[in-house]
């Protein structure tokens, strides 16, 4: 190459380029040559040592009261808008699928719909069922579109289509996509990765059977791709039931509003639209699907709002330390690759055939209606999931509306009261006044209280004043509390914003005076 500052051999002079290829590897792309690649090698391996002597670093930690989490630095989740997101989503896109019907009333029964969930025909999906009856749907609102408007403007004036009110039904059809992504992604259950989610298929390909299917008057996303197949060979199916009202919206968006999109798409003669087999289609209409940043960056829209706008990653991380810490009933033990646990039942019929259960379940009366390793019982496992995430967001978001601030603080009053009651926190040479302890803690809505009048710190949980100071305030939420992290570093802020006086300067009472609320009042001695 004569262009280059150095003399370079084009590659016509190699006779092999995989020969060239694996000599300049051995050369400079392996670990242990003296290179910057090797260097940077190096570094990943020792990276990859650490990791697996020390474990992956913690990323996450909770409020002491339990209802927010932080992740990273200042990534903050509160659960009061977790949960409030969830249900925004499920029903504003109830209410855009609703505009984009333009006032028809369907009367679709959800649960008399019928899928084949082992049909691999191409072009095939439960929308085009005969049996089904949705296929021909969306041309009853074509056949509206004449007489009808969208957002106050016609679709048609005497034979001429209104280009401005045709576009921005368009745009509003693009919008209500990212709109069923984010709720689909919210509302099915615990999240899966962005590549996971962005290629959901709705309709078979050739290559590729679709994600999304209809059953018991629901709409499930099954998706078998993961991880560990690429590492082990192994697939199993990850499936996410959808709430009714929302599976609901989504079908009268498969089977009525995409198709009079791509109608009015073609009547326009867009050449950037096209029917895709993807249920989230690219916005921009550059690829076939949603890619996993545009995913991200729709999440992040939709939560900008929010003490931290979302994102697909730490979204996932987020859900997953909530289903830890509450959802406590998810399933103990369980074999994803097929389904060899059962109930009581499916051991005593295999007993009486003569098999363990796993022979029974695996290959005895194997339900042709369902995949080989999708059978009912790993189905019902997965609609158990999904169903007590949604209603854990649904009880905590009617919780939140119902709580008010006066009982808000009586509930911390409440626990407060049980800790201060217990014995194993009292002092083995002090007793307390339970009379004395209500009094005192009556009104407090924190577990830290300032006393501007005598500039002291009072801890409600201990009953008694901290010593000015960062090390006693890291002392004290430390071996006391157990408060660290995040946490500890937010109190030591707000405690070093306060003007507090030492032990030693604090004027002694010569009279009487009236309780300090928060400190404990100690009427006698106990002695062991």
């Amino acid at each position: 190459y004569t262009t280059l500052a150095y003399i370079w051999p084009s590659r016509d002079r190699y006779l092999s380029q995989p020969d060239r290829l694996n000599v300049i590897r051995k050369k400079y792309l392996i670990r242990g040559c003296y290179t910057p690649f090797g260097e940077i090698v190096e570094l990943k391996a020792f990276a990859k040592s650490i990791v697996k002597r020390e474990g992956t670093p913690g990323n996450l930690s909770w409020d002491p009261d339990g209802q927010s989490l932080t992740i990273g630095r200042n990534k903050k989740f509160r659960l009061s808008e977790f949960c409030e997101t969830h249900r925004k989503v499920i029903k504003i896109v109830q209410e855009r699928v609703n505009e984009m019907m333009l006032g028809l009333e369907v009367d679709i029964n959800a649960d008399e719909i019928q899928d084949d969930l082992t049909c691999r025909k191409a072009g095939w999906s439960f929308v085009r069922d005969r049996k089904n009856e949705l296929a021909d749907l969306w041309t009853v609102l074509a056949d509206k579109l004449r007489s009808s408007g969208f957002r106050g403007k016609p679709f048609v004036k005497g034979t001429d289509w209104q280009i401005d009110t045709c576009t921005a039904y368009l745009d509003a059809g693009s919008d209500l996509s990212k709109l069923t992504f984010a709720a689909s992604h919210f509302s099915g259950g615990l999240p899966g990765r962005g590549t996971e989610m962005a290629t959901i298929r709705w309709v078979n390909t050739t290559l590729a059977i679709r994600n999304i299917f209809f059953r018991g008057g629901q709409m499930m996303v099954i998706i078998s791709y993961n991880k560990a197949r690429a590492s082990n060979n192994y697939a199993f199916y990850i499936v996410r039931y959808l709430p009714r009202e929302l599976s609901l919206s989504f079908l009268k968006y498969l089977a009525i509003v995409r198709p009079l999109l791509g109608f009015i798409a073609r009547q326009l003669k867009l050449p950037h639209w096209s029917d895709s087999e993807f249920f989230f289609p690219d916005p921009c209409g550059k690829k076939r699907h949603l890619s996993p940043i545009q995913a991200s960056s729709i999440i992040r829209d939709l939560t900008r709002d929010l003490t931290t706008p979302w994102t697909l990653s730490s979204y996932r991380q987020a859900a997953l330390a909530i289903a830890k810490r509450y959802i406590s009933k998810l399933v103990e033990k369980s074999n994803f690759y097929c389904p060899t646990e059962a109930t009581n039942p499916i051991k005593m019929f295999a007993a009486g055939a003569g098999h363990h259960p796993r022979m029974l379940l695996t290959a005895y009366a194997i339900d042709k209606a369902l995949p080989s390793r999708l059978q009912p019982e790993l189905l019902e496992m997965y609609y158990r999931l999904s169903t007590m995430w949604q209603d854990w967001n649904q009880q905590y978001n009617e919780q939140c509306n119902r709580t008010i601030e006066p009982e808000t603080c009586s509930h911390d009053q409440n626990r407060i009261q049980a800790c201060l009651n217990d014995p194993k926190r009292q002092s083995k040479k002090r007793k307390i006044s339970s009379q004395t302890i209500n009094n005192s803690t009556n009104g407090l809505t924190d577990g830290f209280v300032y006393n501007a009048e005598y500039r002291i710190l009072i801890c409600v949980s201990c009953g008694s004043m901290i010593q000015p100071g960062a090390k006693s305030f890291y002392s004290h939420l430390n071996s006391i509390h157990r408060i660290t992290g995040l946490a500890c570093k937010a109190f030591m802020e707000r405690f070093q914003t306060y003007e507090l006086c030492p032990f030693e300067l604090l004027p002694l009472p010569e009279e009487k005076i009236l309780q300090i609320p928060g400190l404990t009042v100690y009427e006698g001695w106990r002695c062991n």
